[in-house]
C-alpha cells in the first residue's frame, strides 16, 4: 500500500499499516495526486512523479518493476504542473499503462 502527500513524500507500507516508510526522494517525489496504480502483476506499478527540475514543478508518469523499491521515469512524457494529468487509466496489464488528461 502507498500514501502519497502533498509535502513530496511517497510513503510505502508492507504490513497493513502497522509501519509506513517513505520512497526515498531521488528516486520518486510525490503530491497528492500521486496514486499508485497496479497491474496483474504485483512488482509492475506506475505513478505520476512530481519533481522540481529546473527550478519548475514537473509531472513525469513513472513506473517501478521491483513493487516501488526504485522507479523510472517514462521519457518524453513530462508535464509541466499547470498541465493536469491524472494516473494510469488502463493497468490490467504489467505493460498497458495509459495516462489520460484529467477533465474539469
Amino acid at each position: 500500500m502507498f500514501l502519497a502527500c502533498d509535502m513530496s513524500e511517497l510513503f510505502h507500507t508492507r504490513d497493513l499499516g502497522a509501519s509506513w516508510a517513505p520512497v526515498h526522494f531521488a528516486e520518486f517525489n510525490g503530491n497528492r495526486e500521486s496514486a499508485v496504480r497496479f497491474t496483474s502483476d504485483p512488482d509492475v506499478l506506475y505513478a505520476l512523479d512530481y519533481s522540481l527540475v529546473n527550478l519548475e514543478d514537473r509531472v513525469t508518469p513513472a513506473r517501478s518493476a521491483d513493487g516501488g523499491a526504485t522507479w523510472t521515469h517514462l521519457a518524453g512524457r513530462e508535464r509541466s504542473a499547470g498541465a493536469r494529468r491524472r494516473g494510469p487509466v488502463r493497468t490490467s496489464g504489467p505493460s498497458a499503462g495509459h495516462i489520460s488528461r484529467a477533465r474539469p
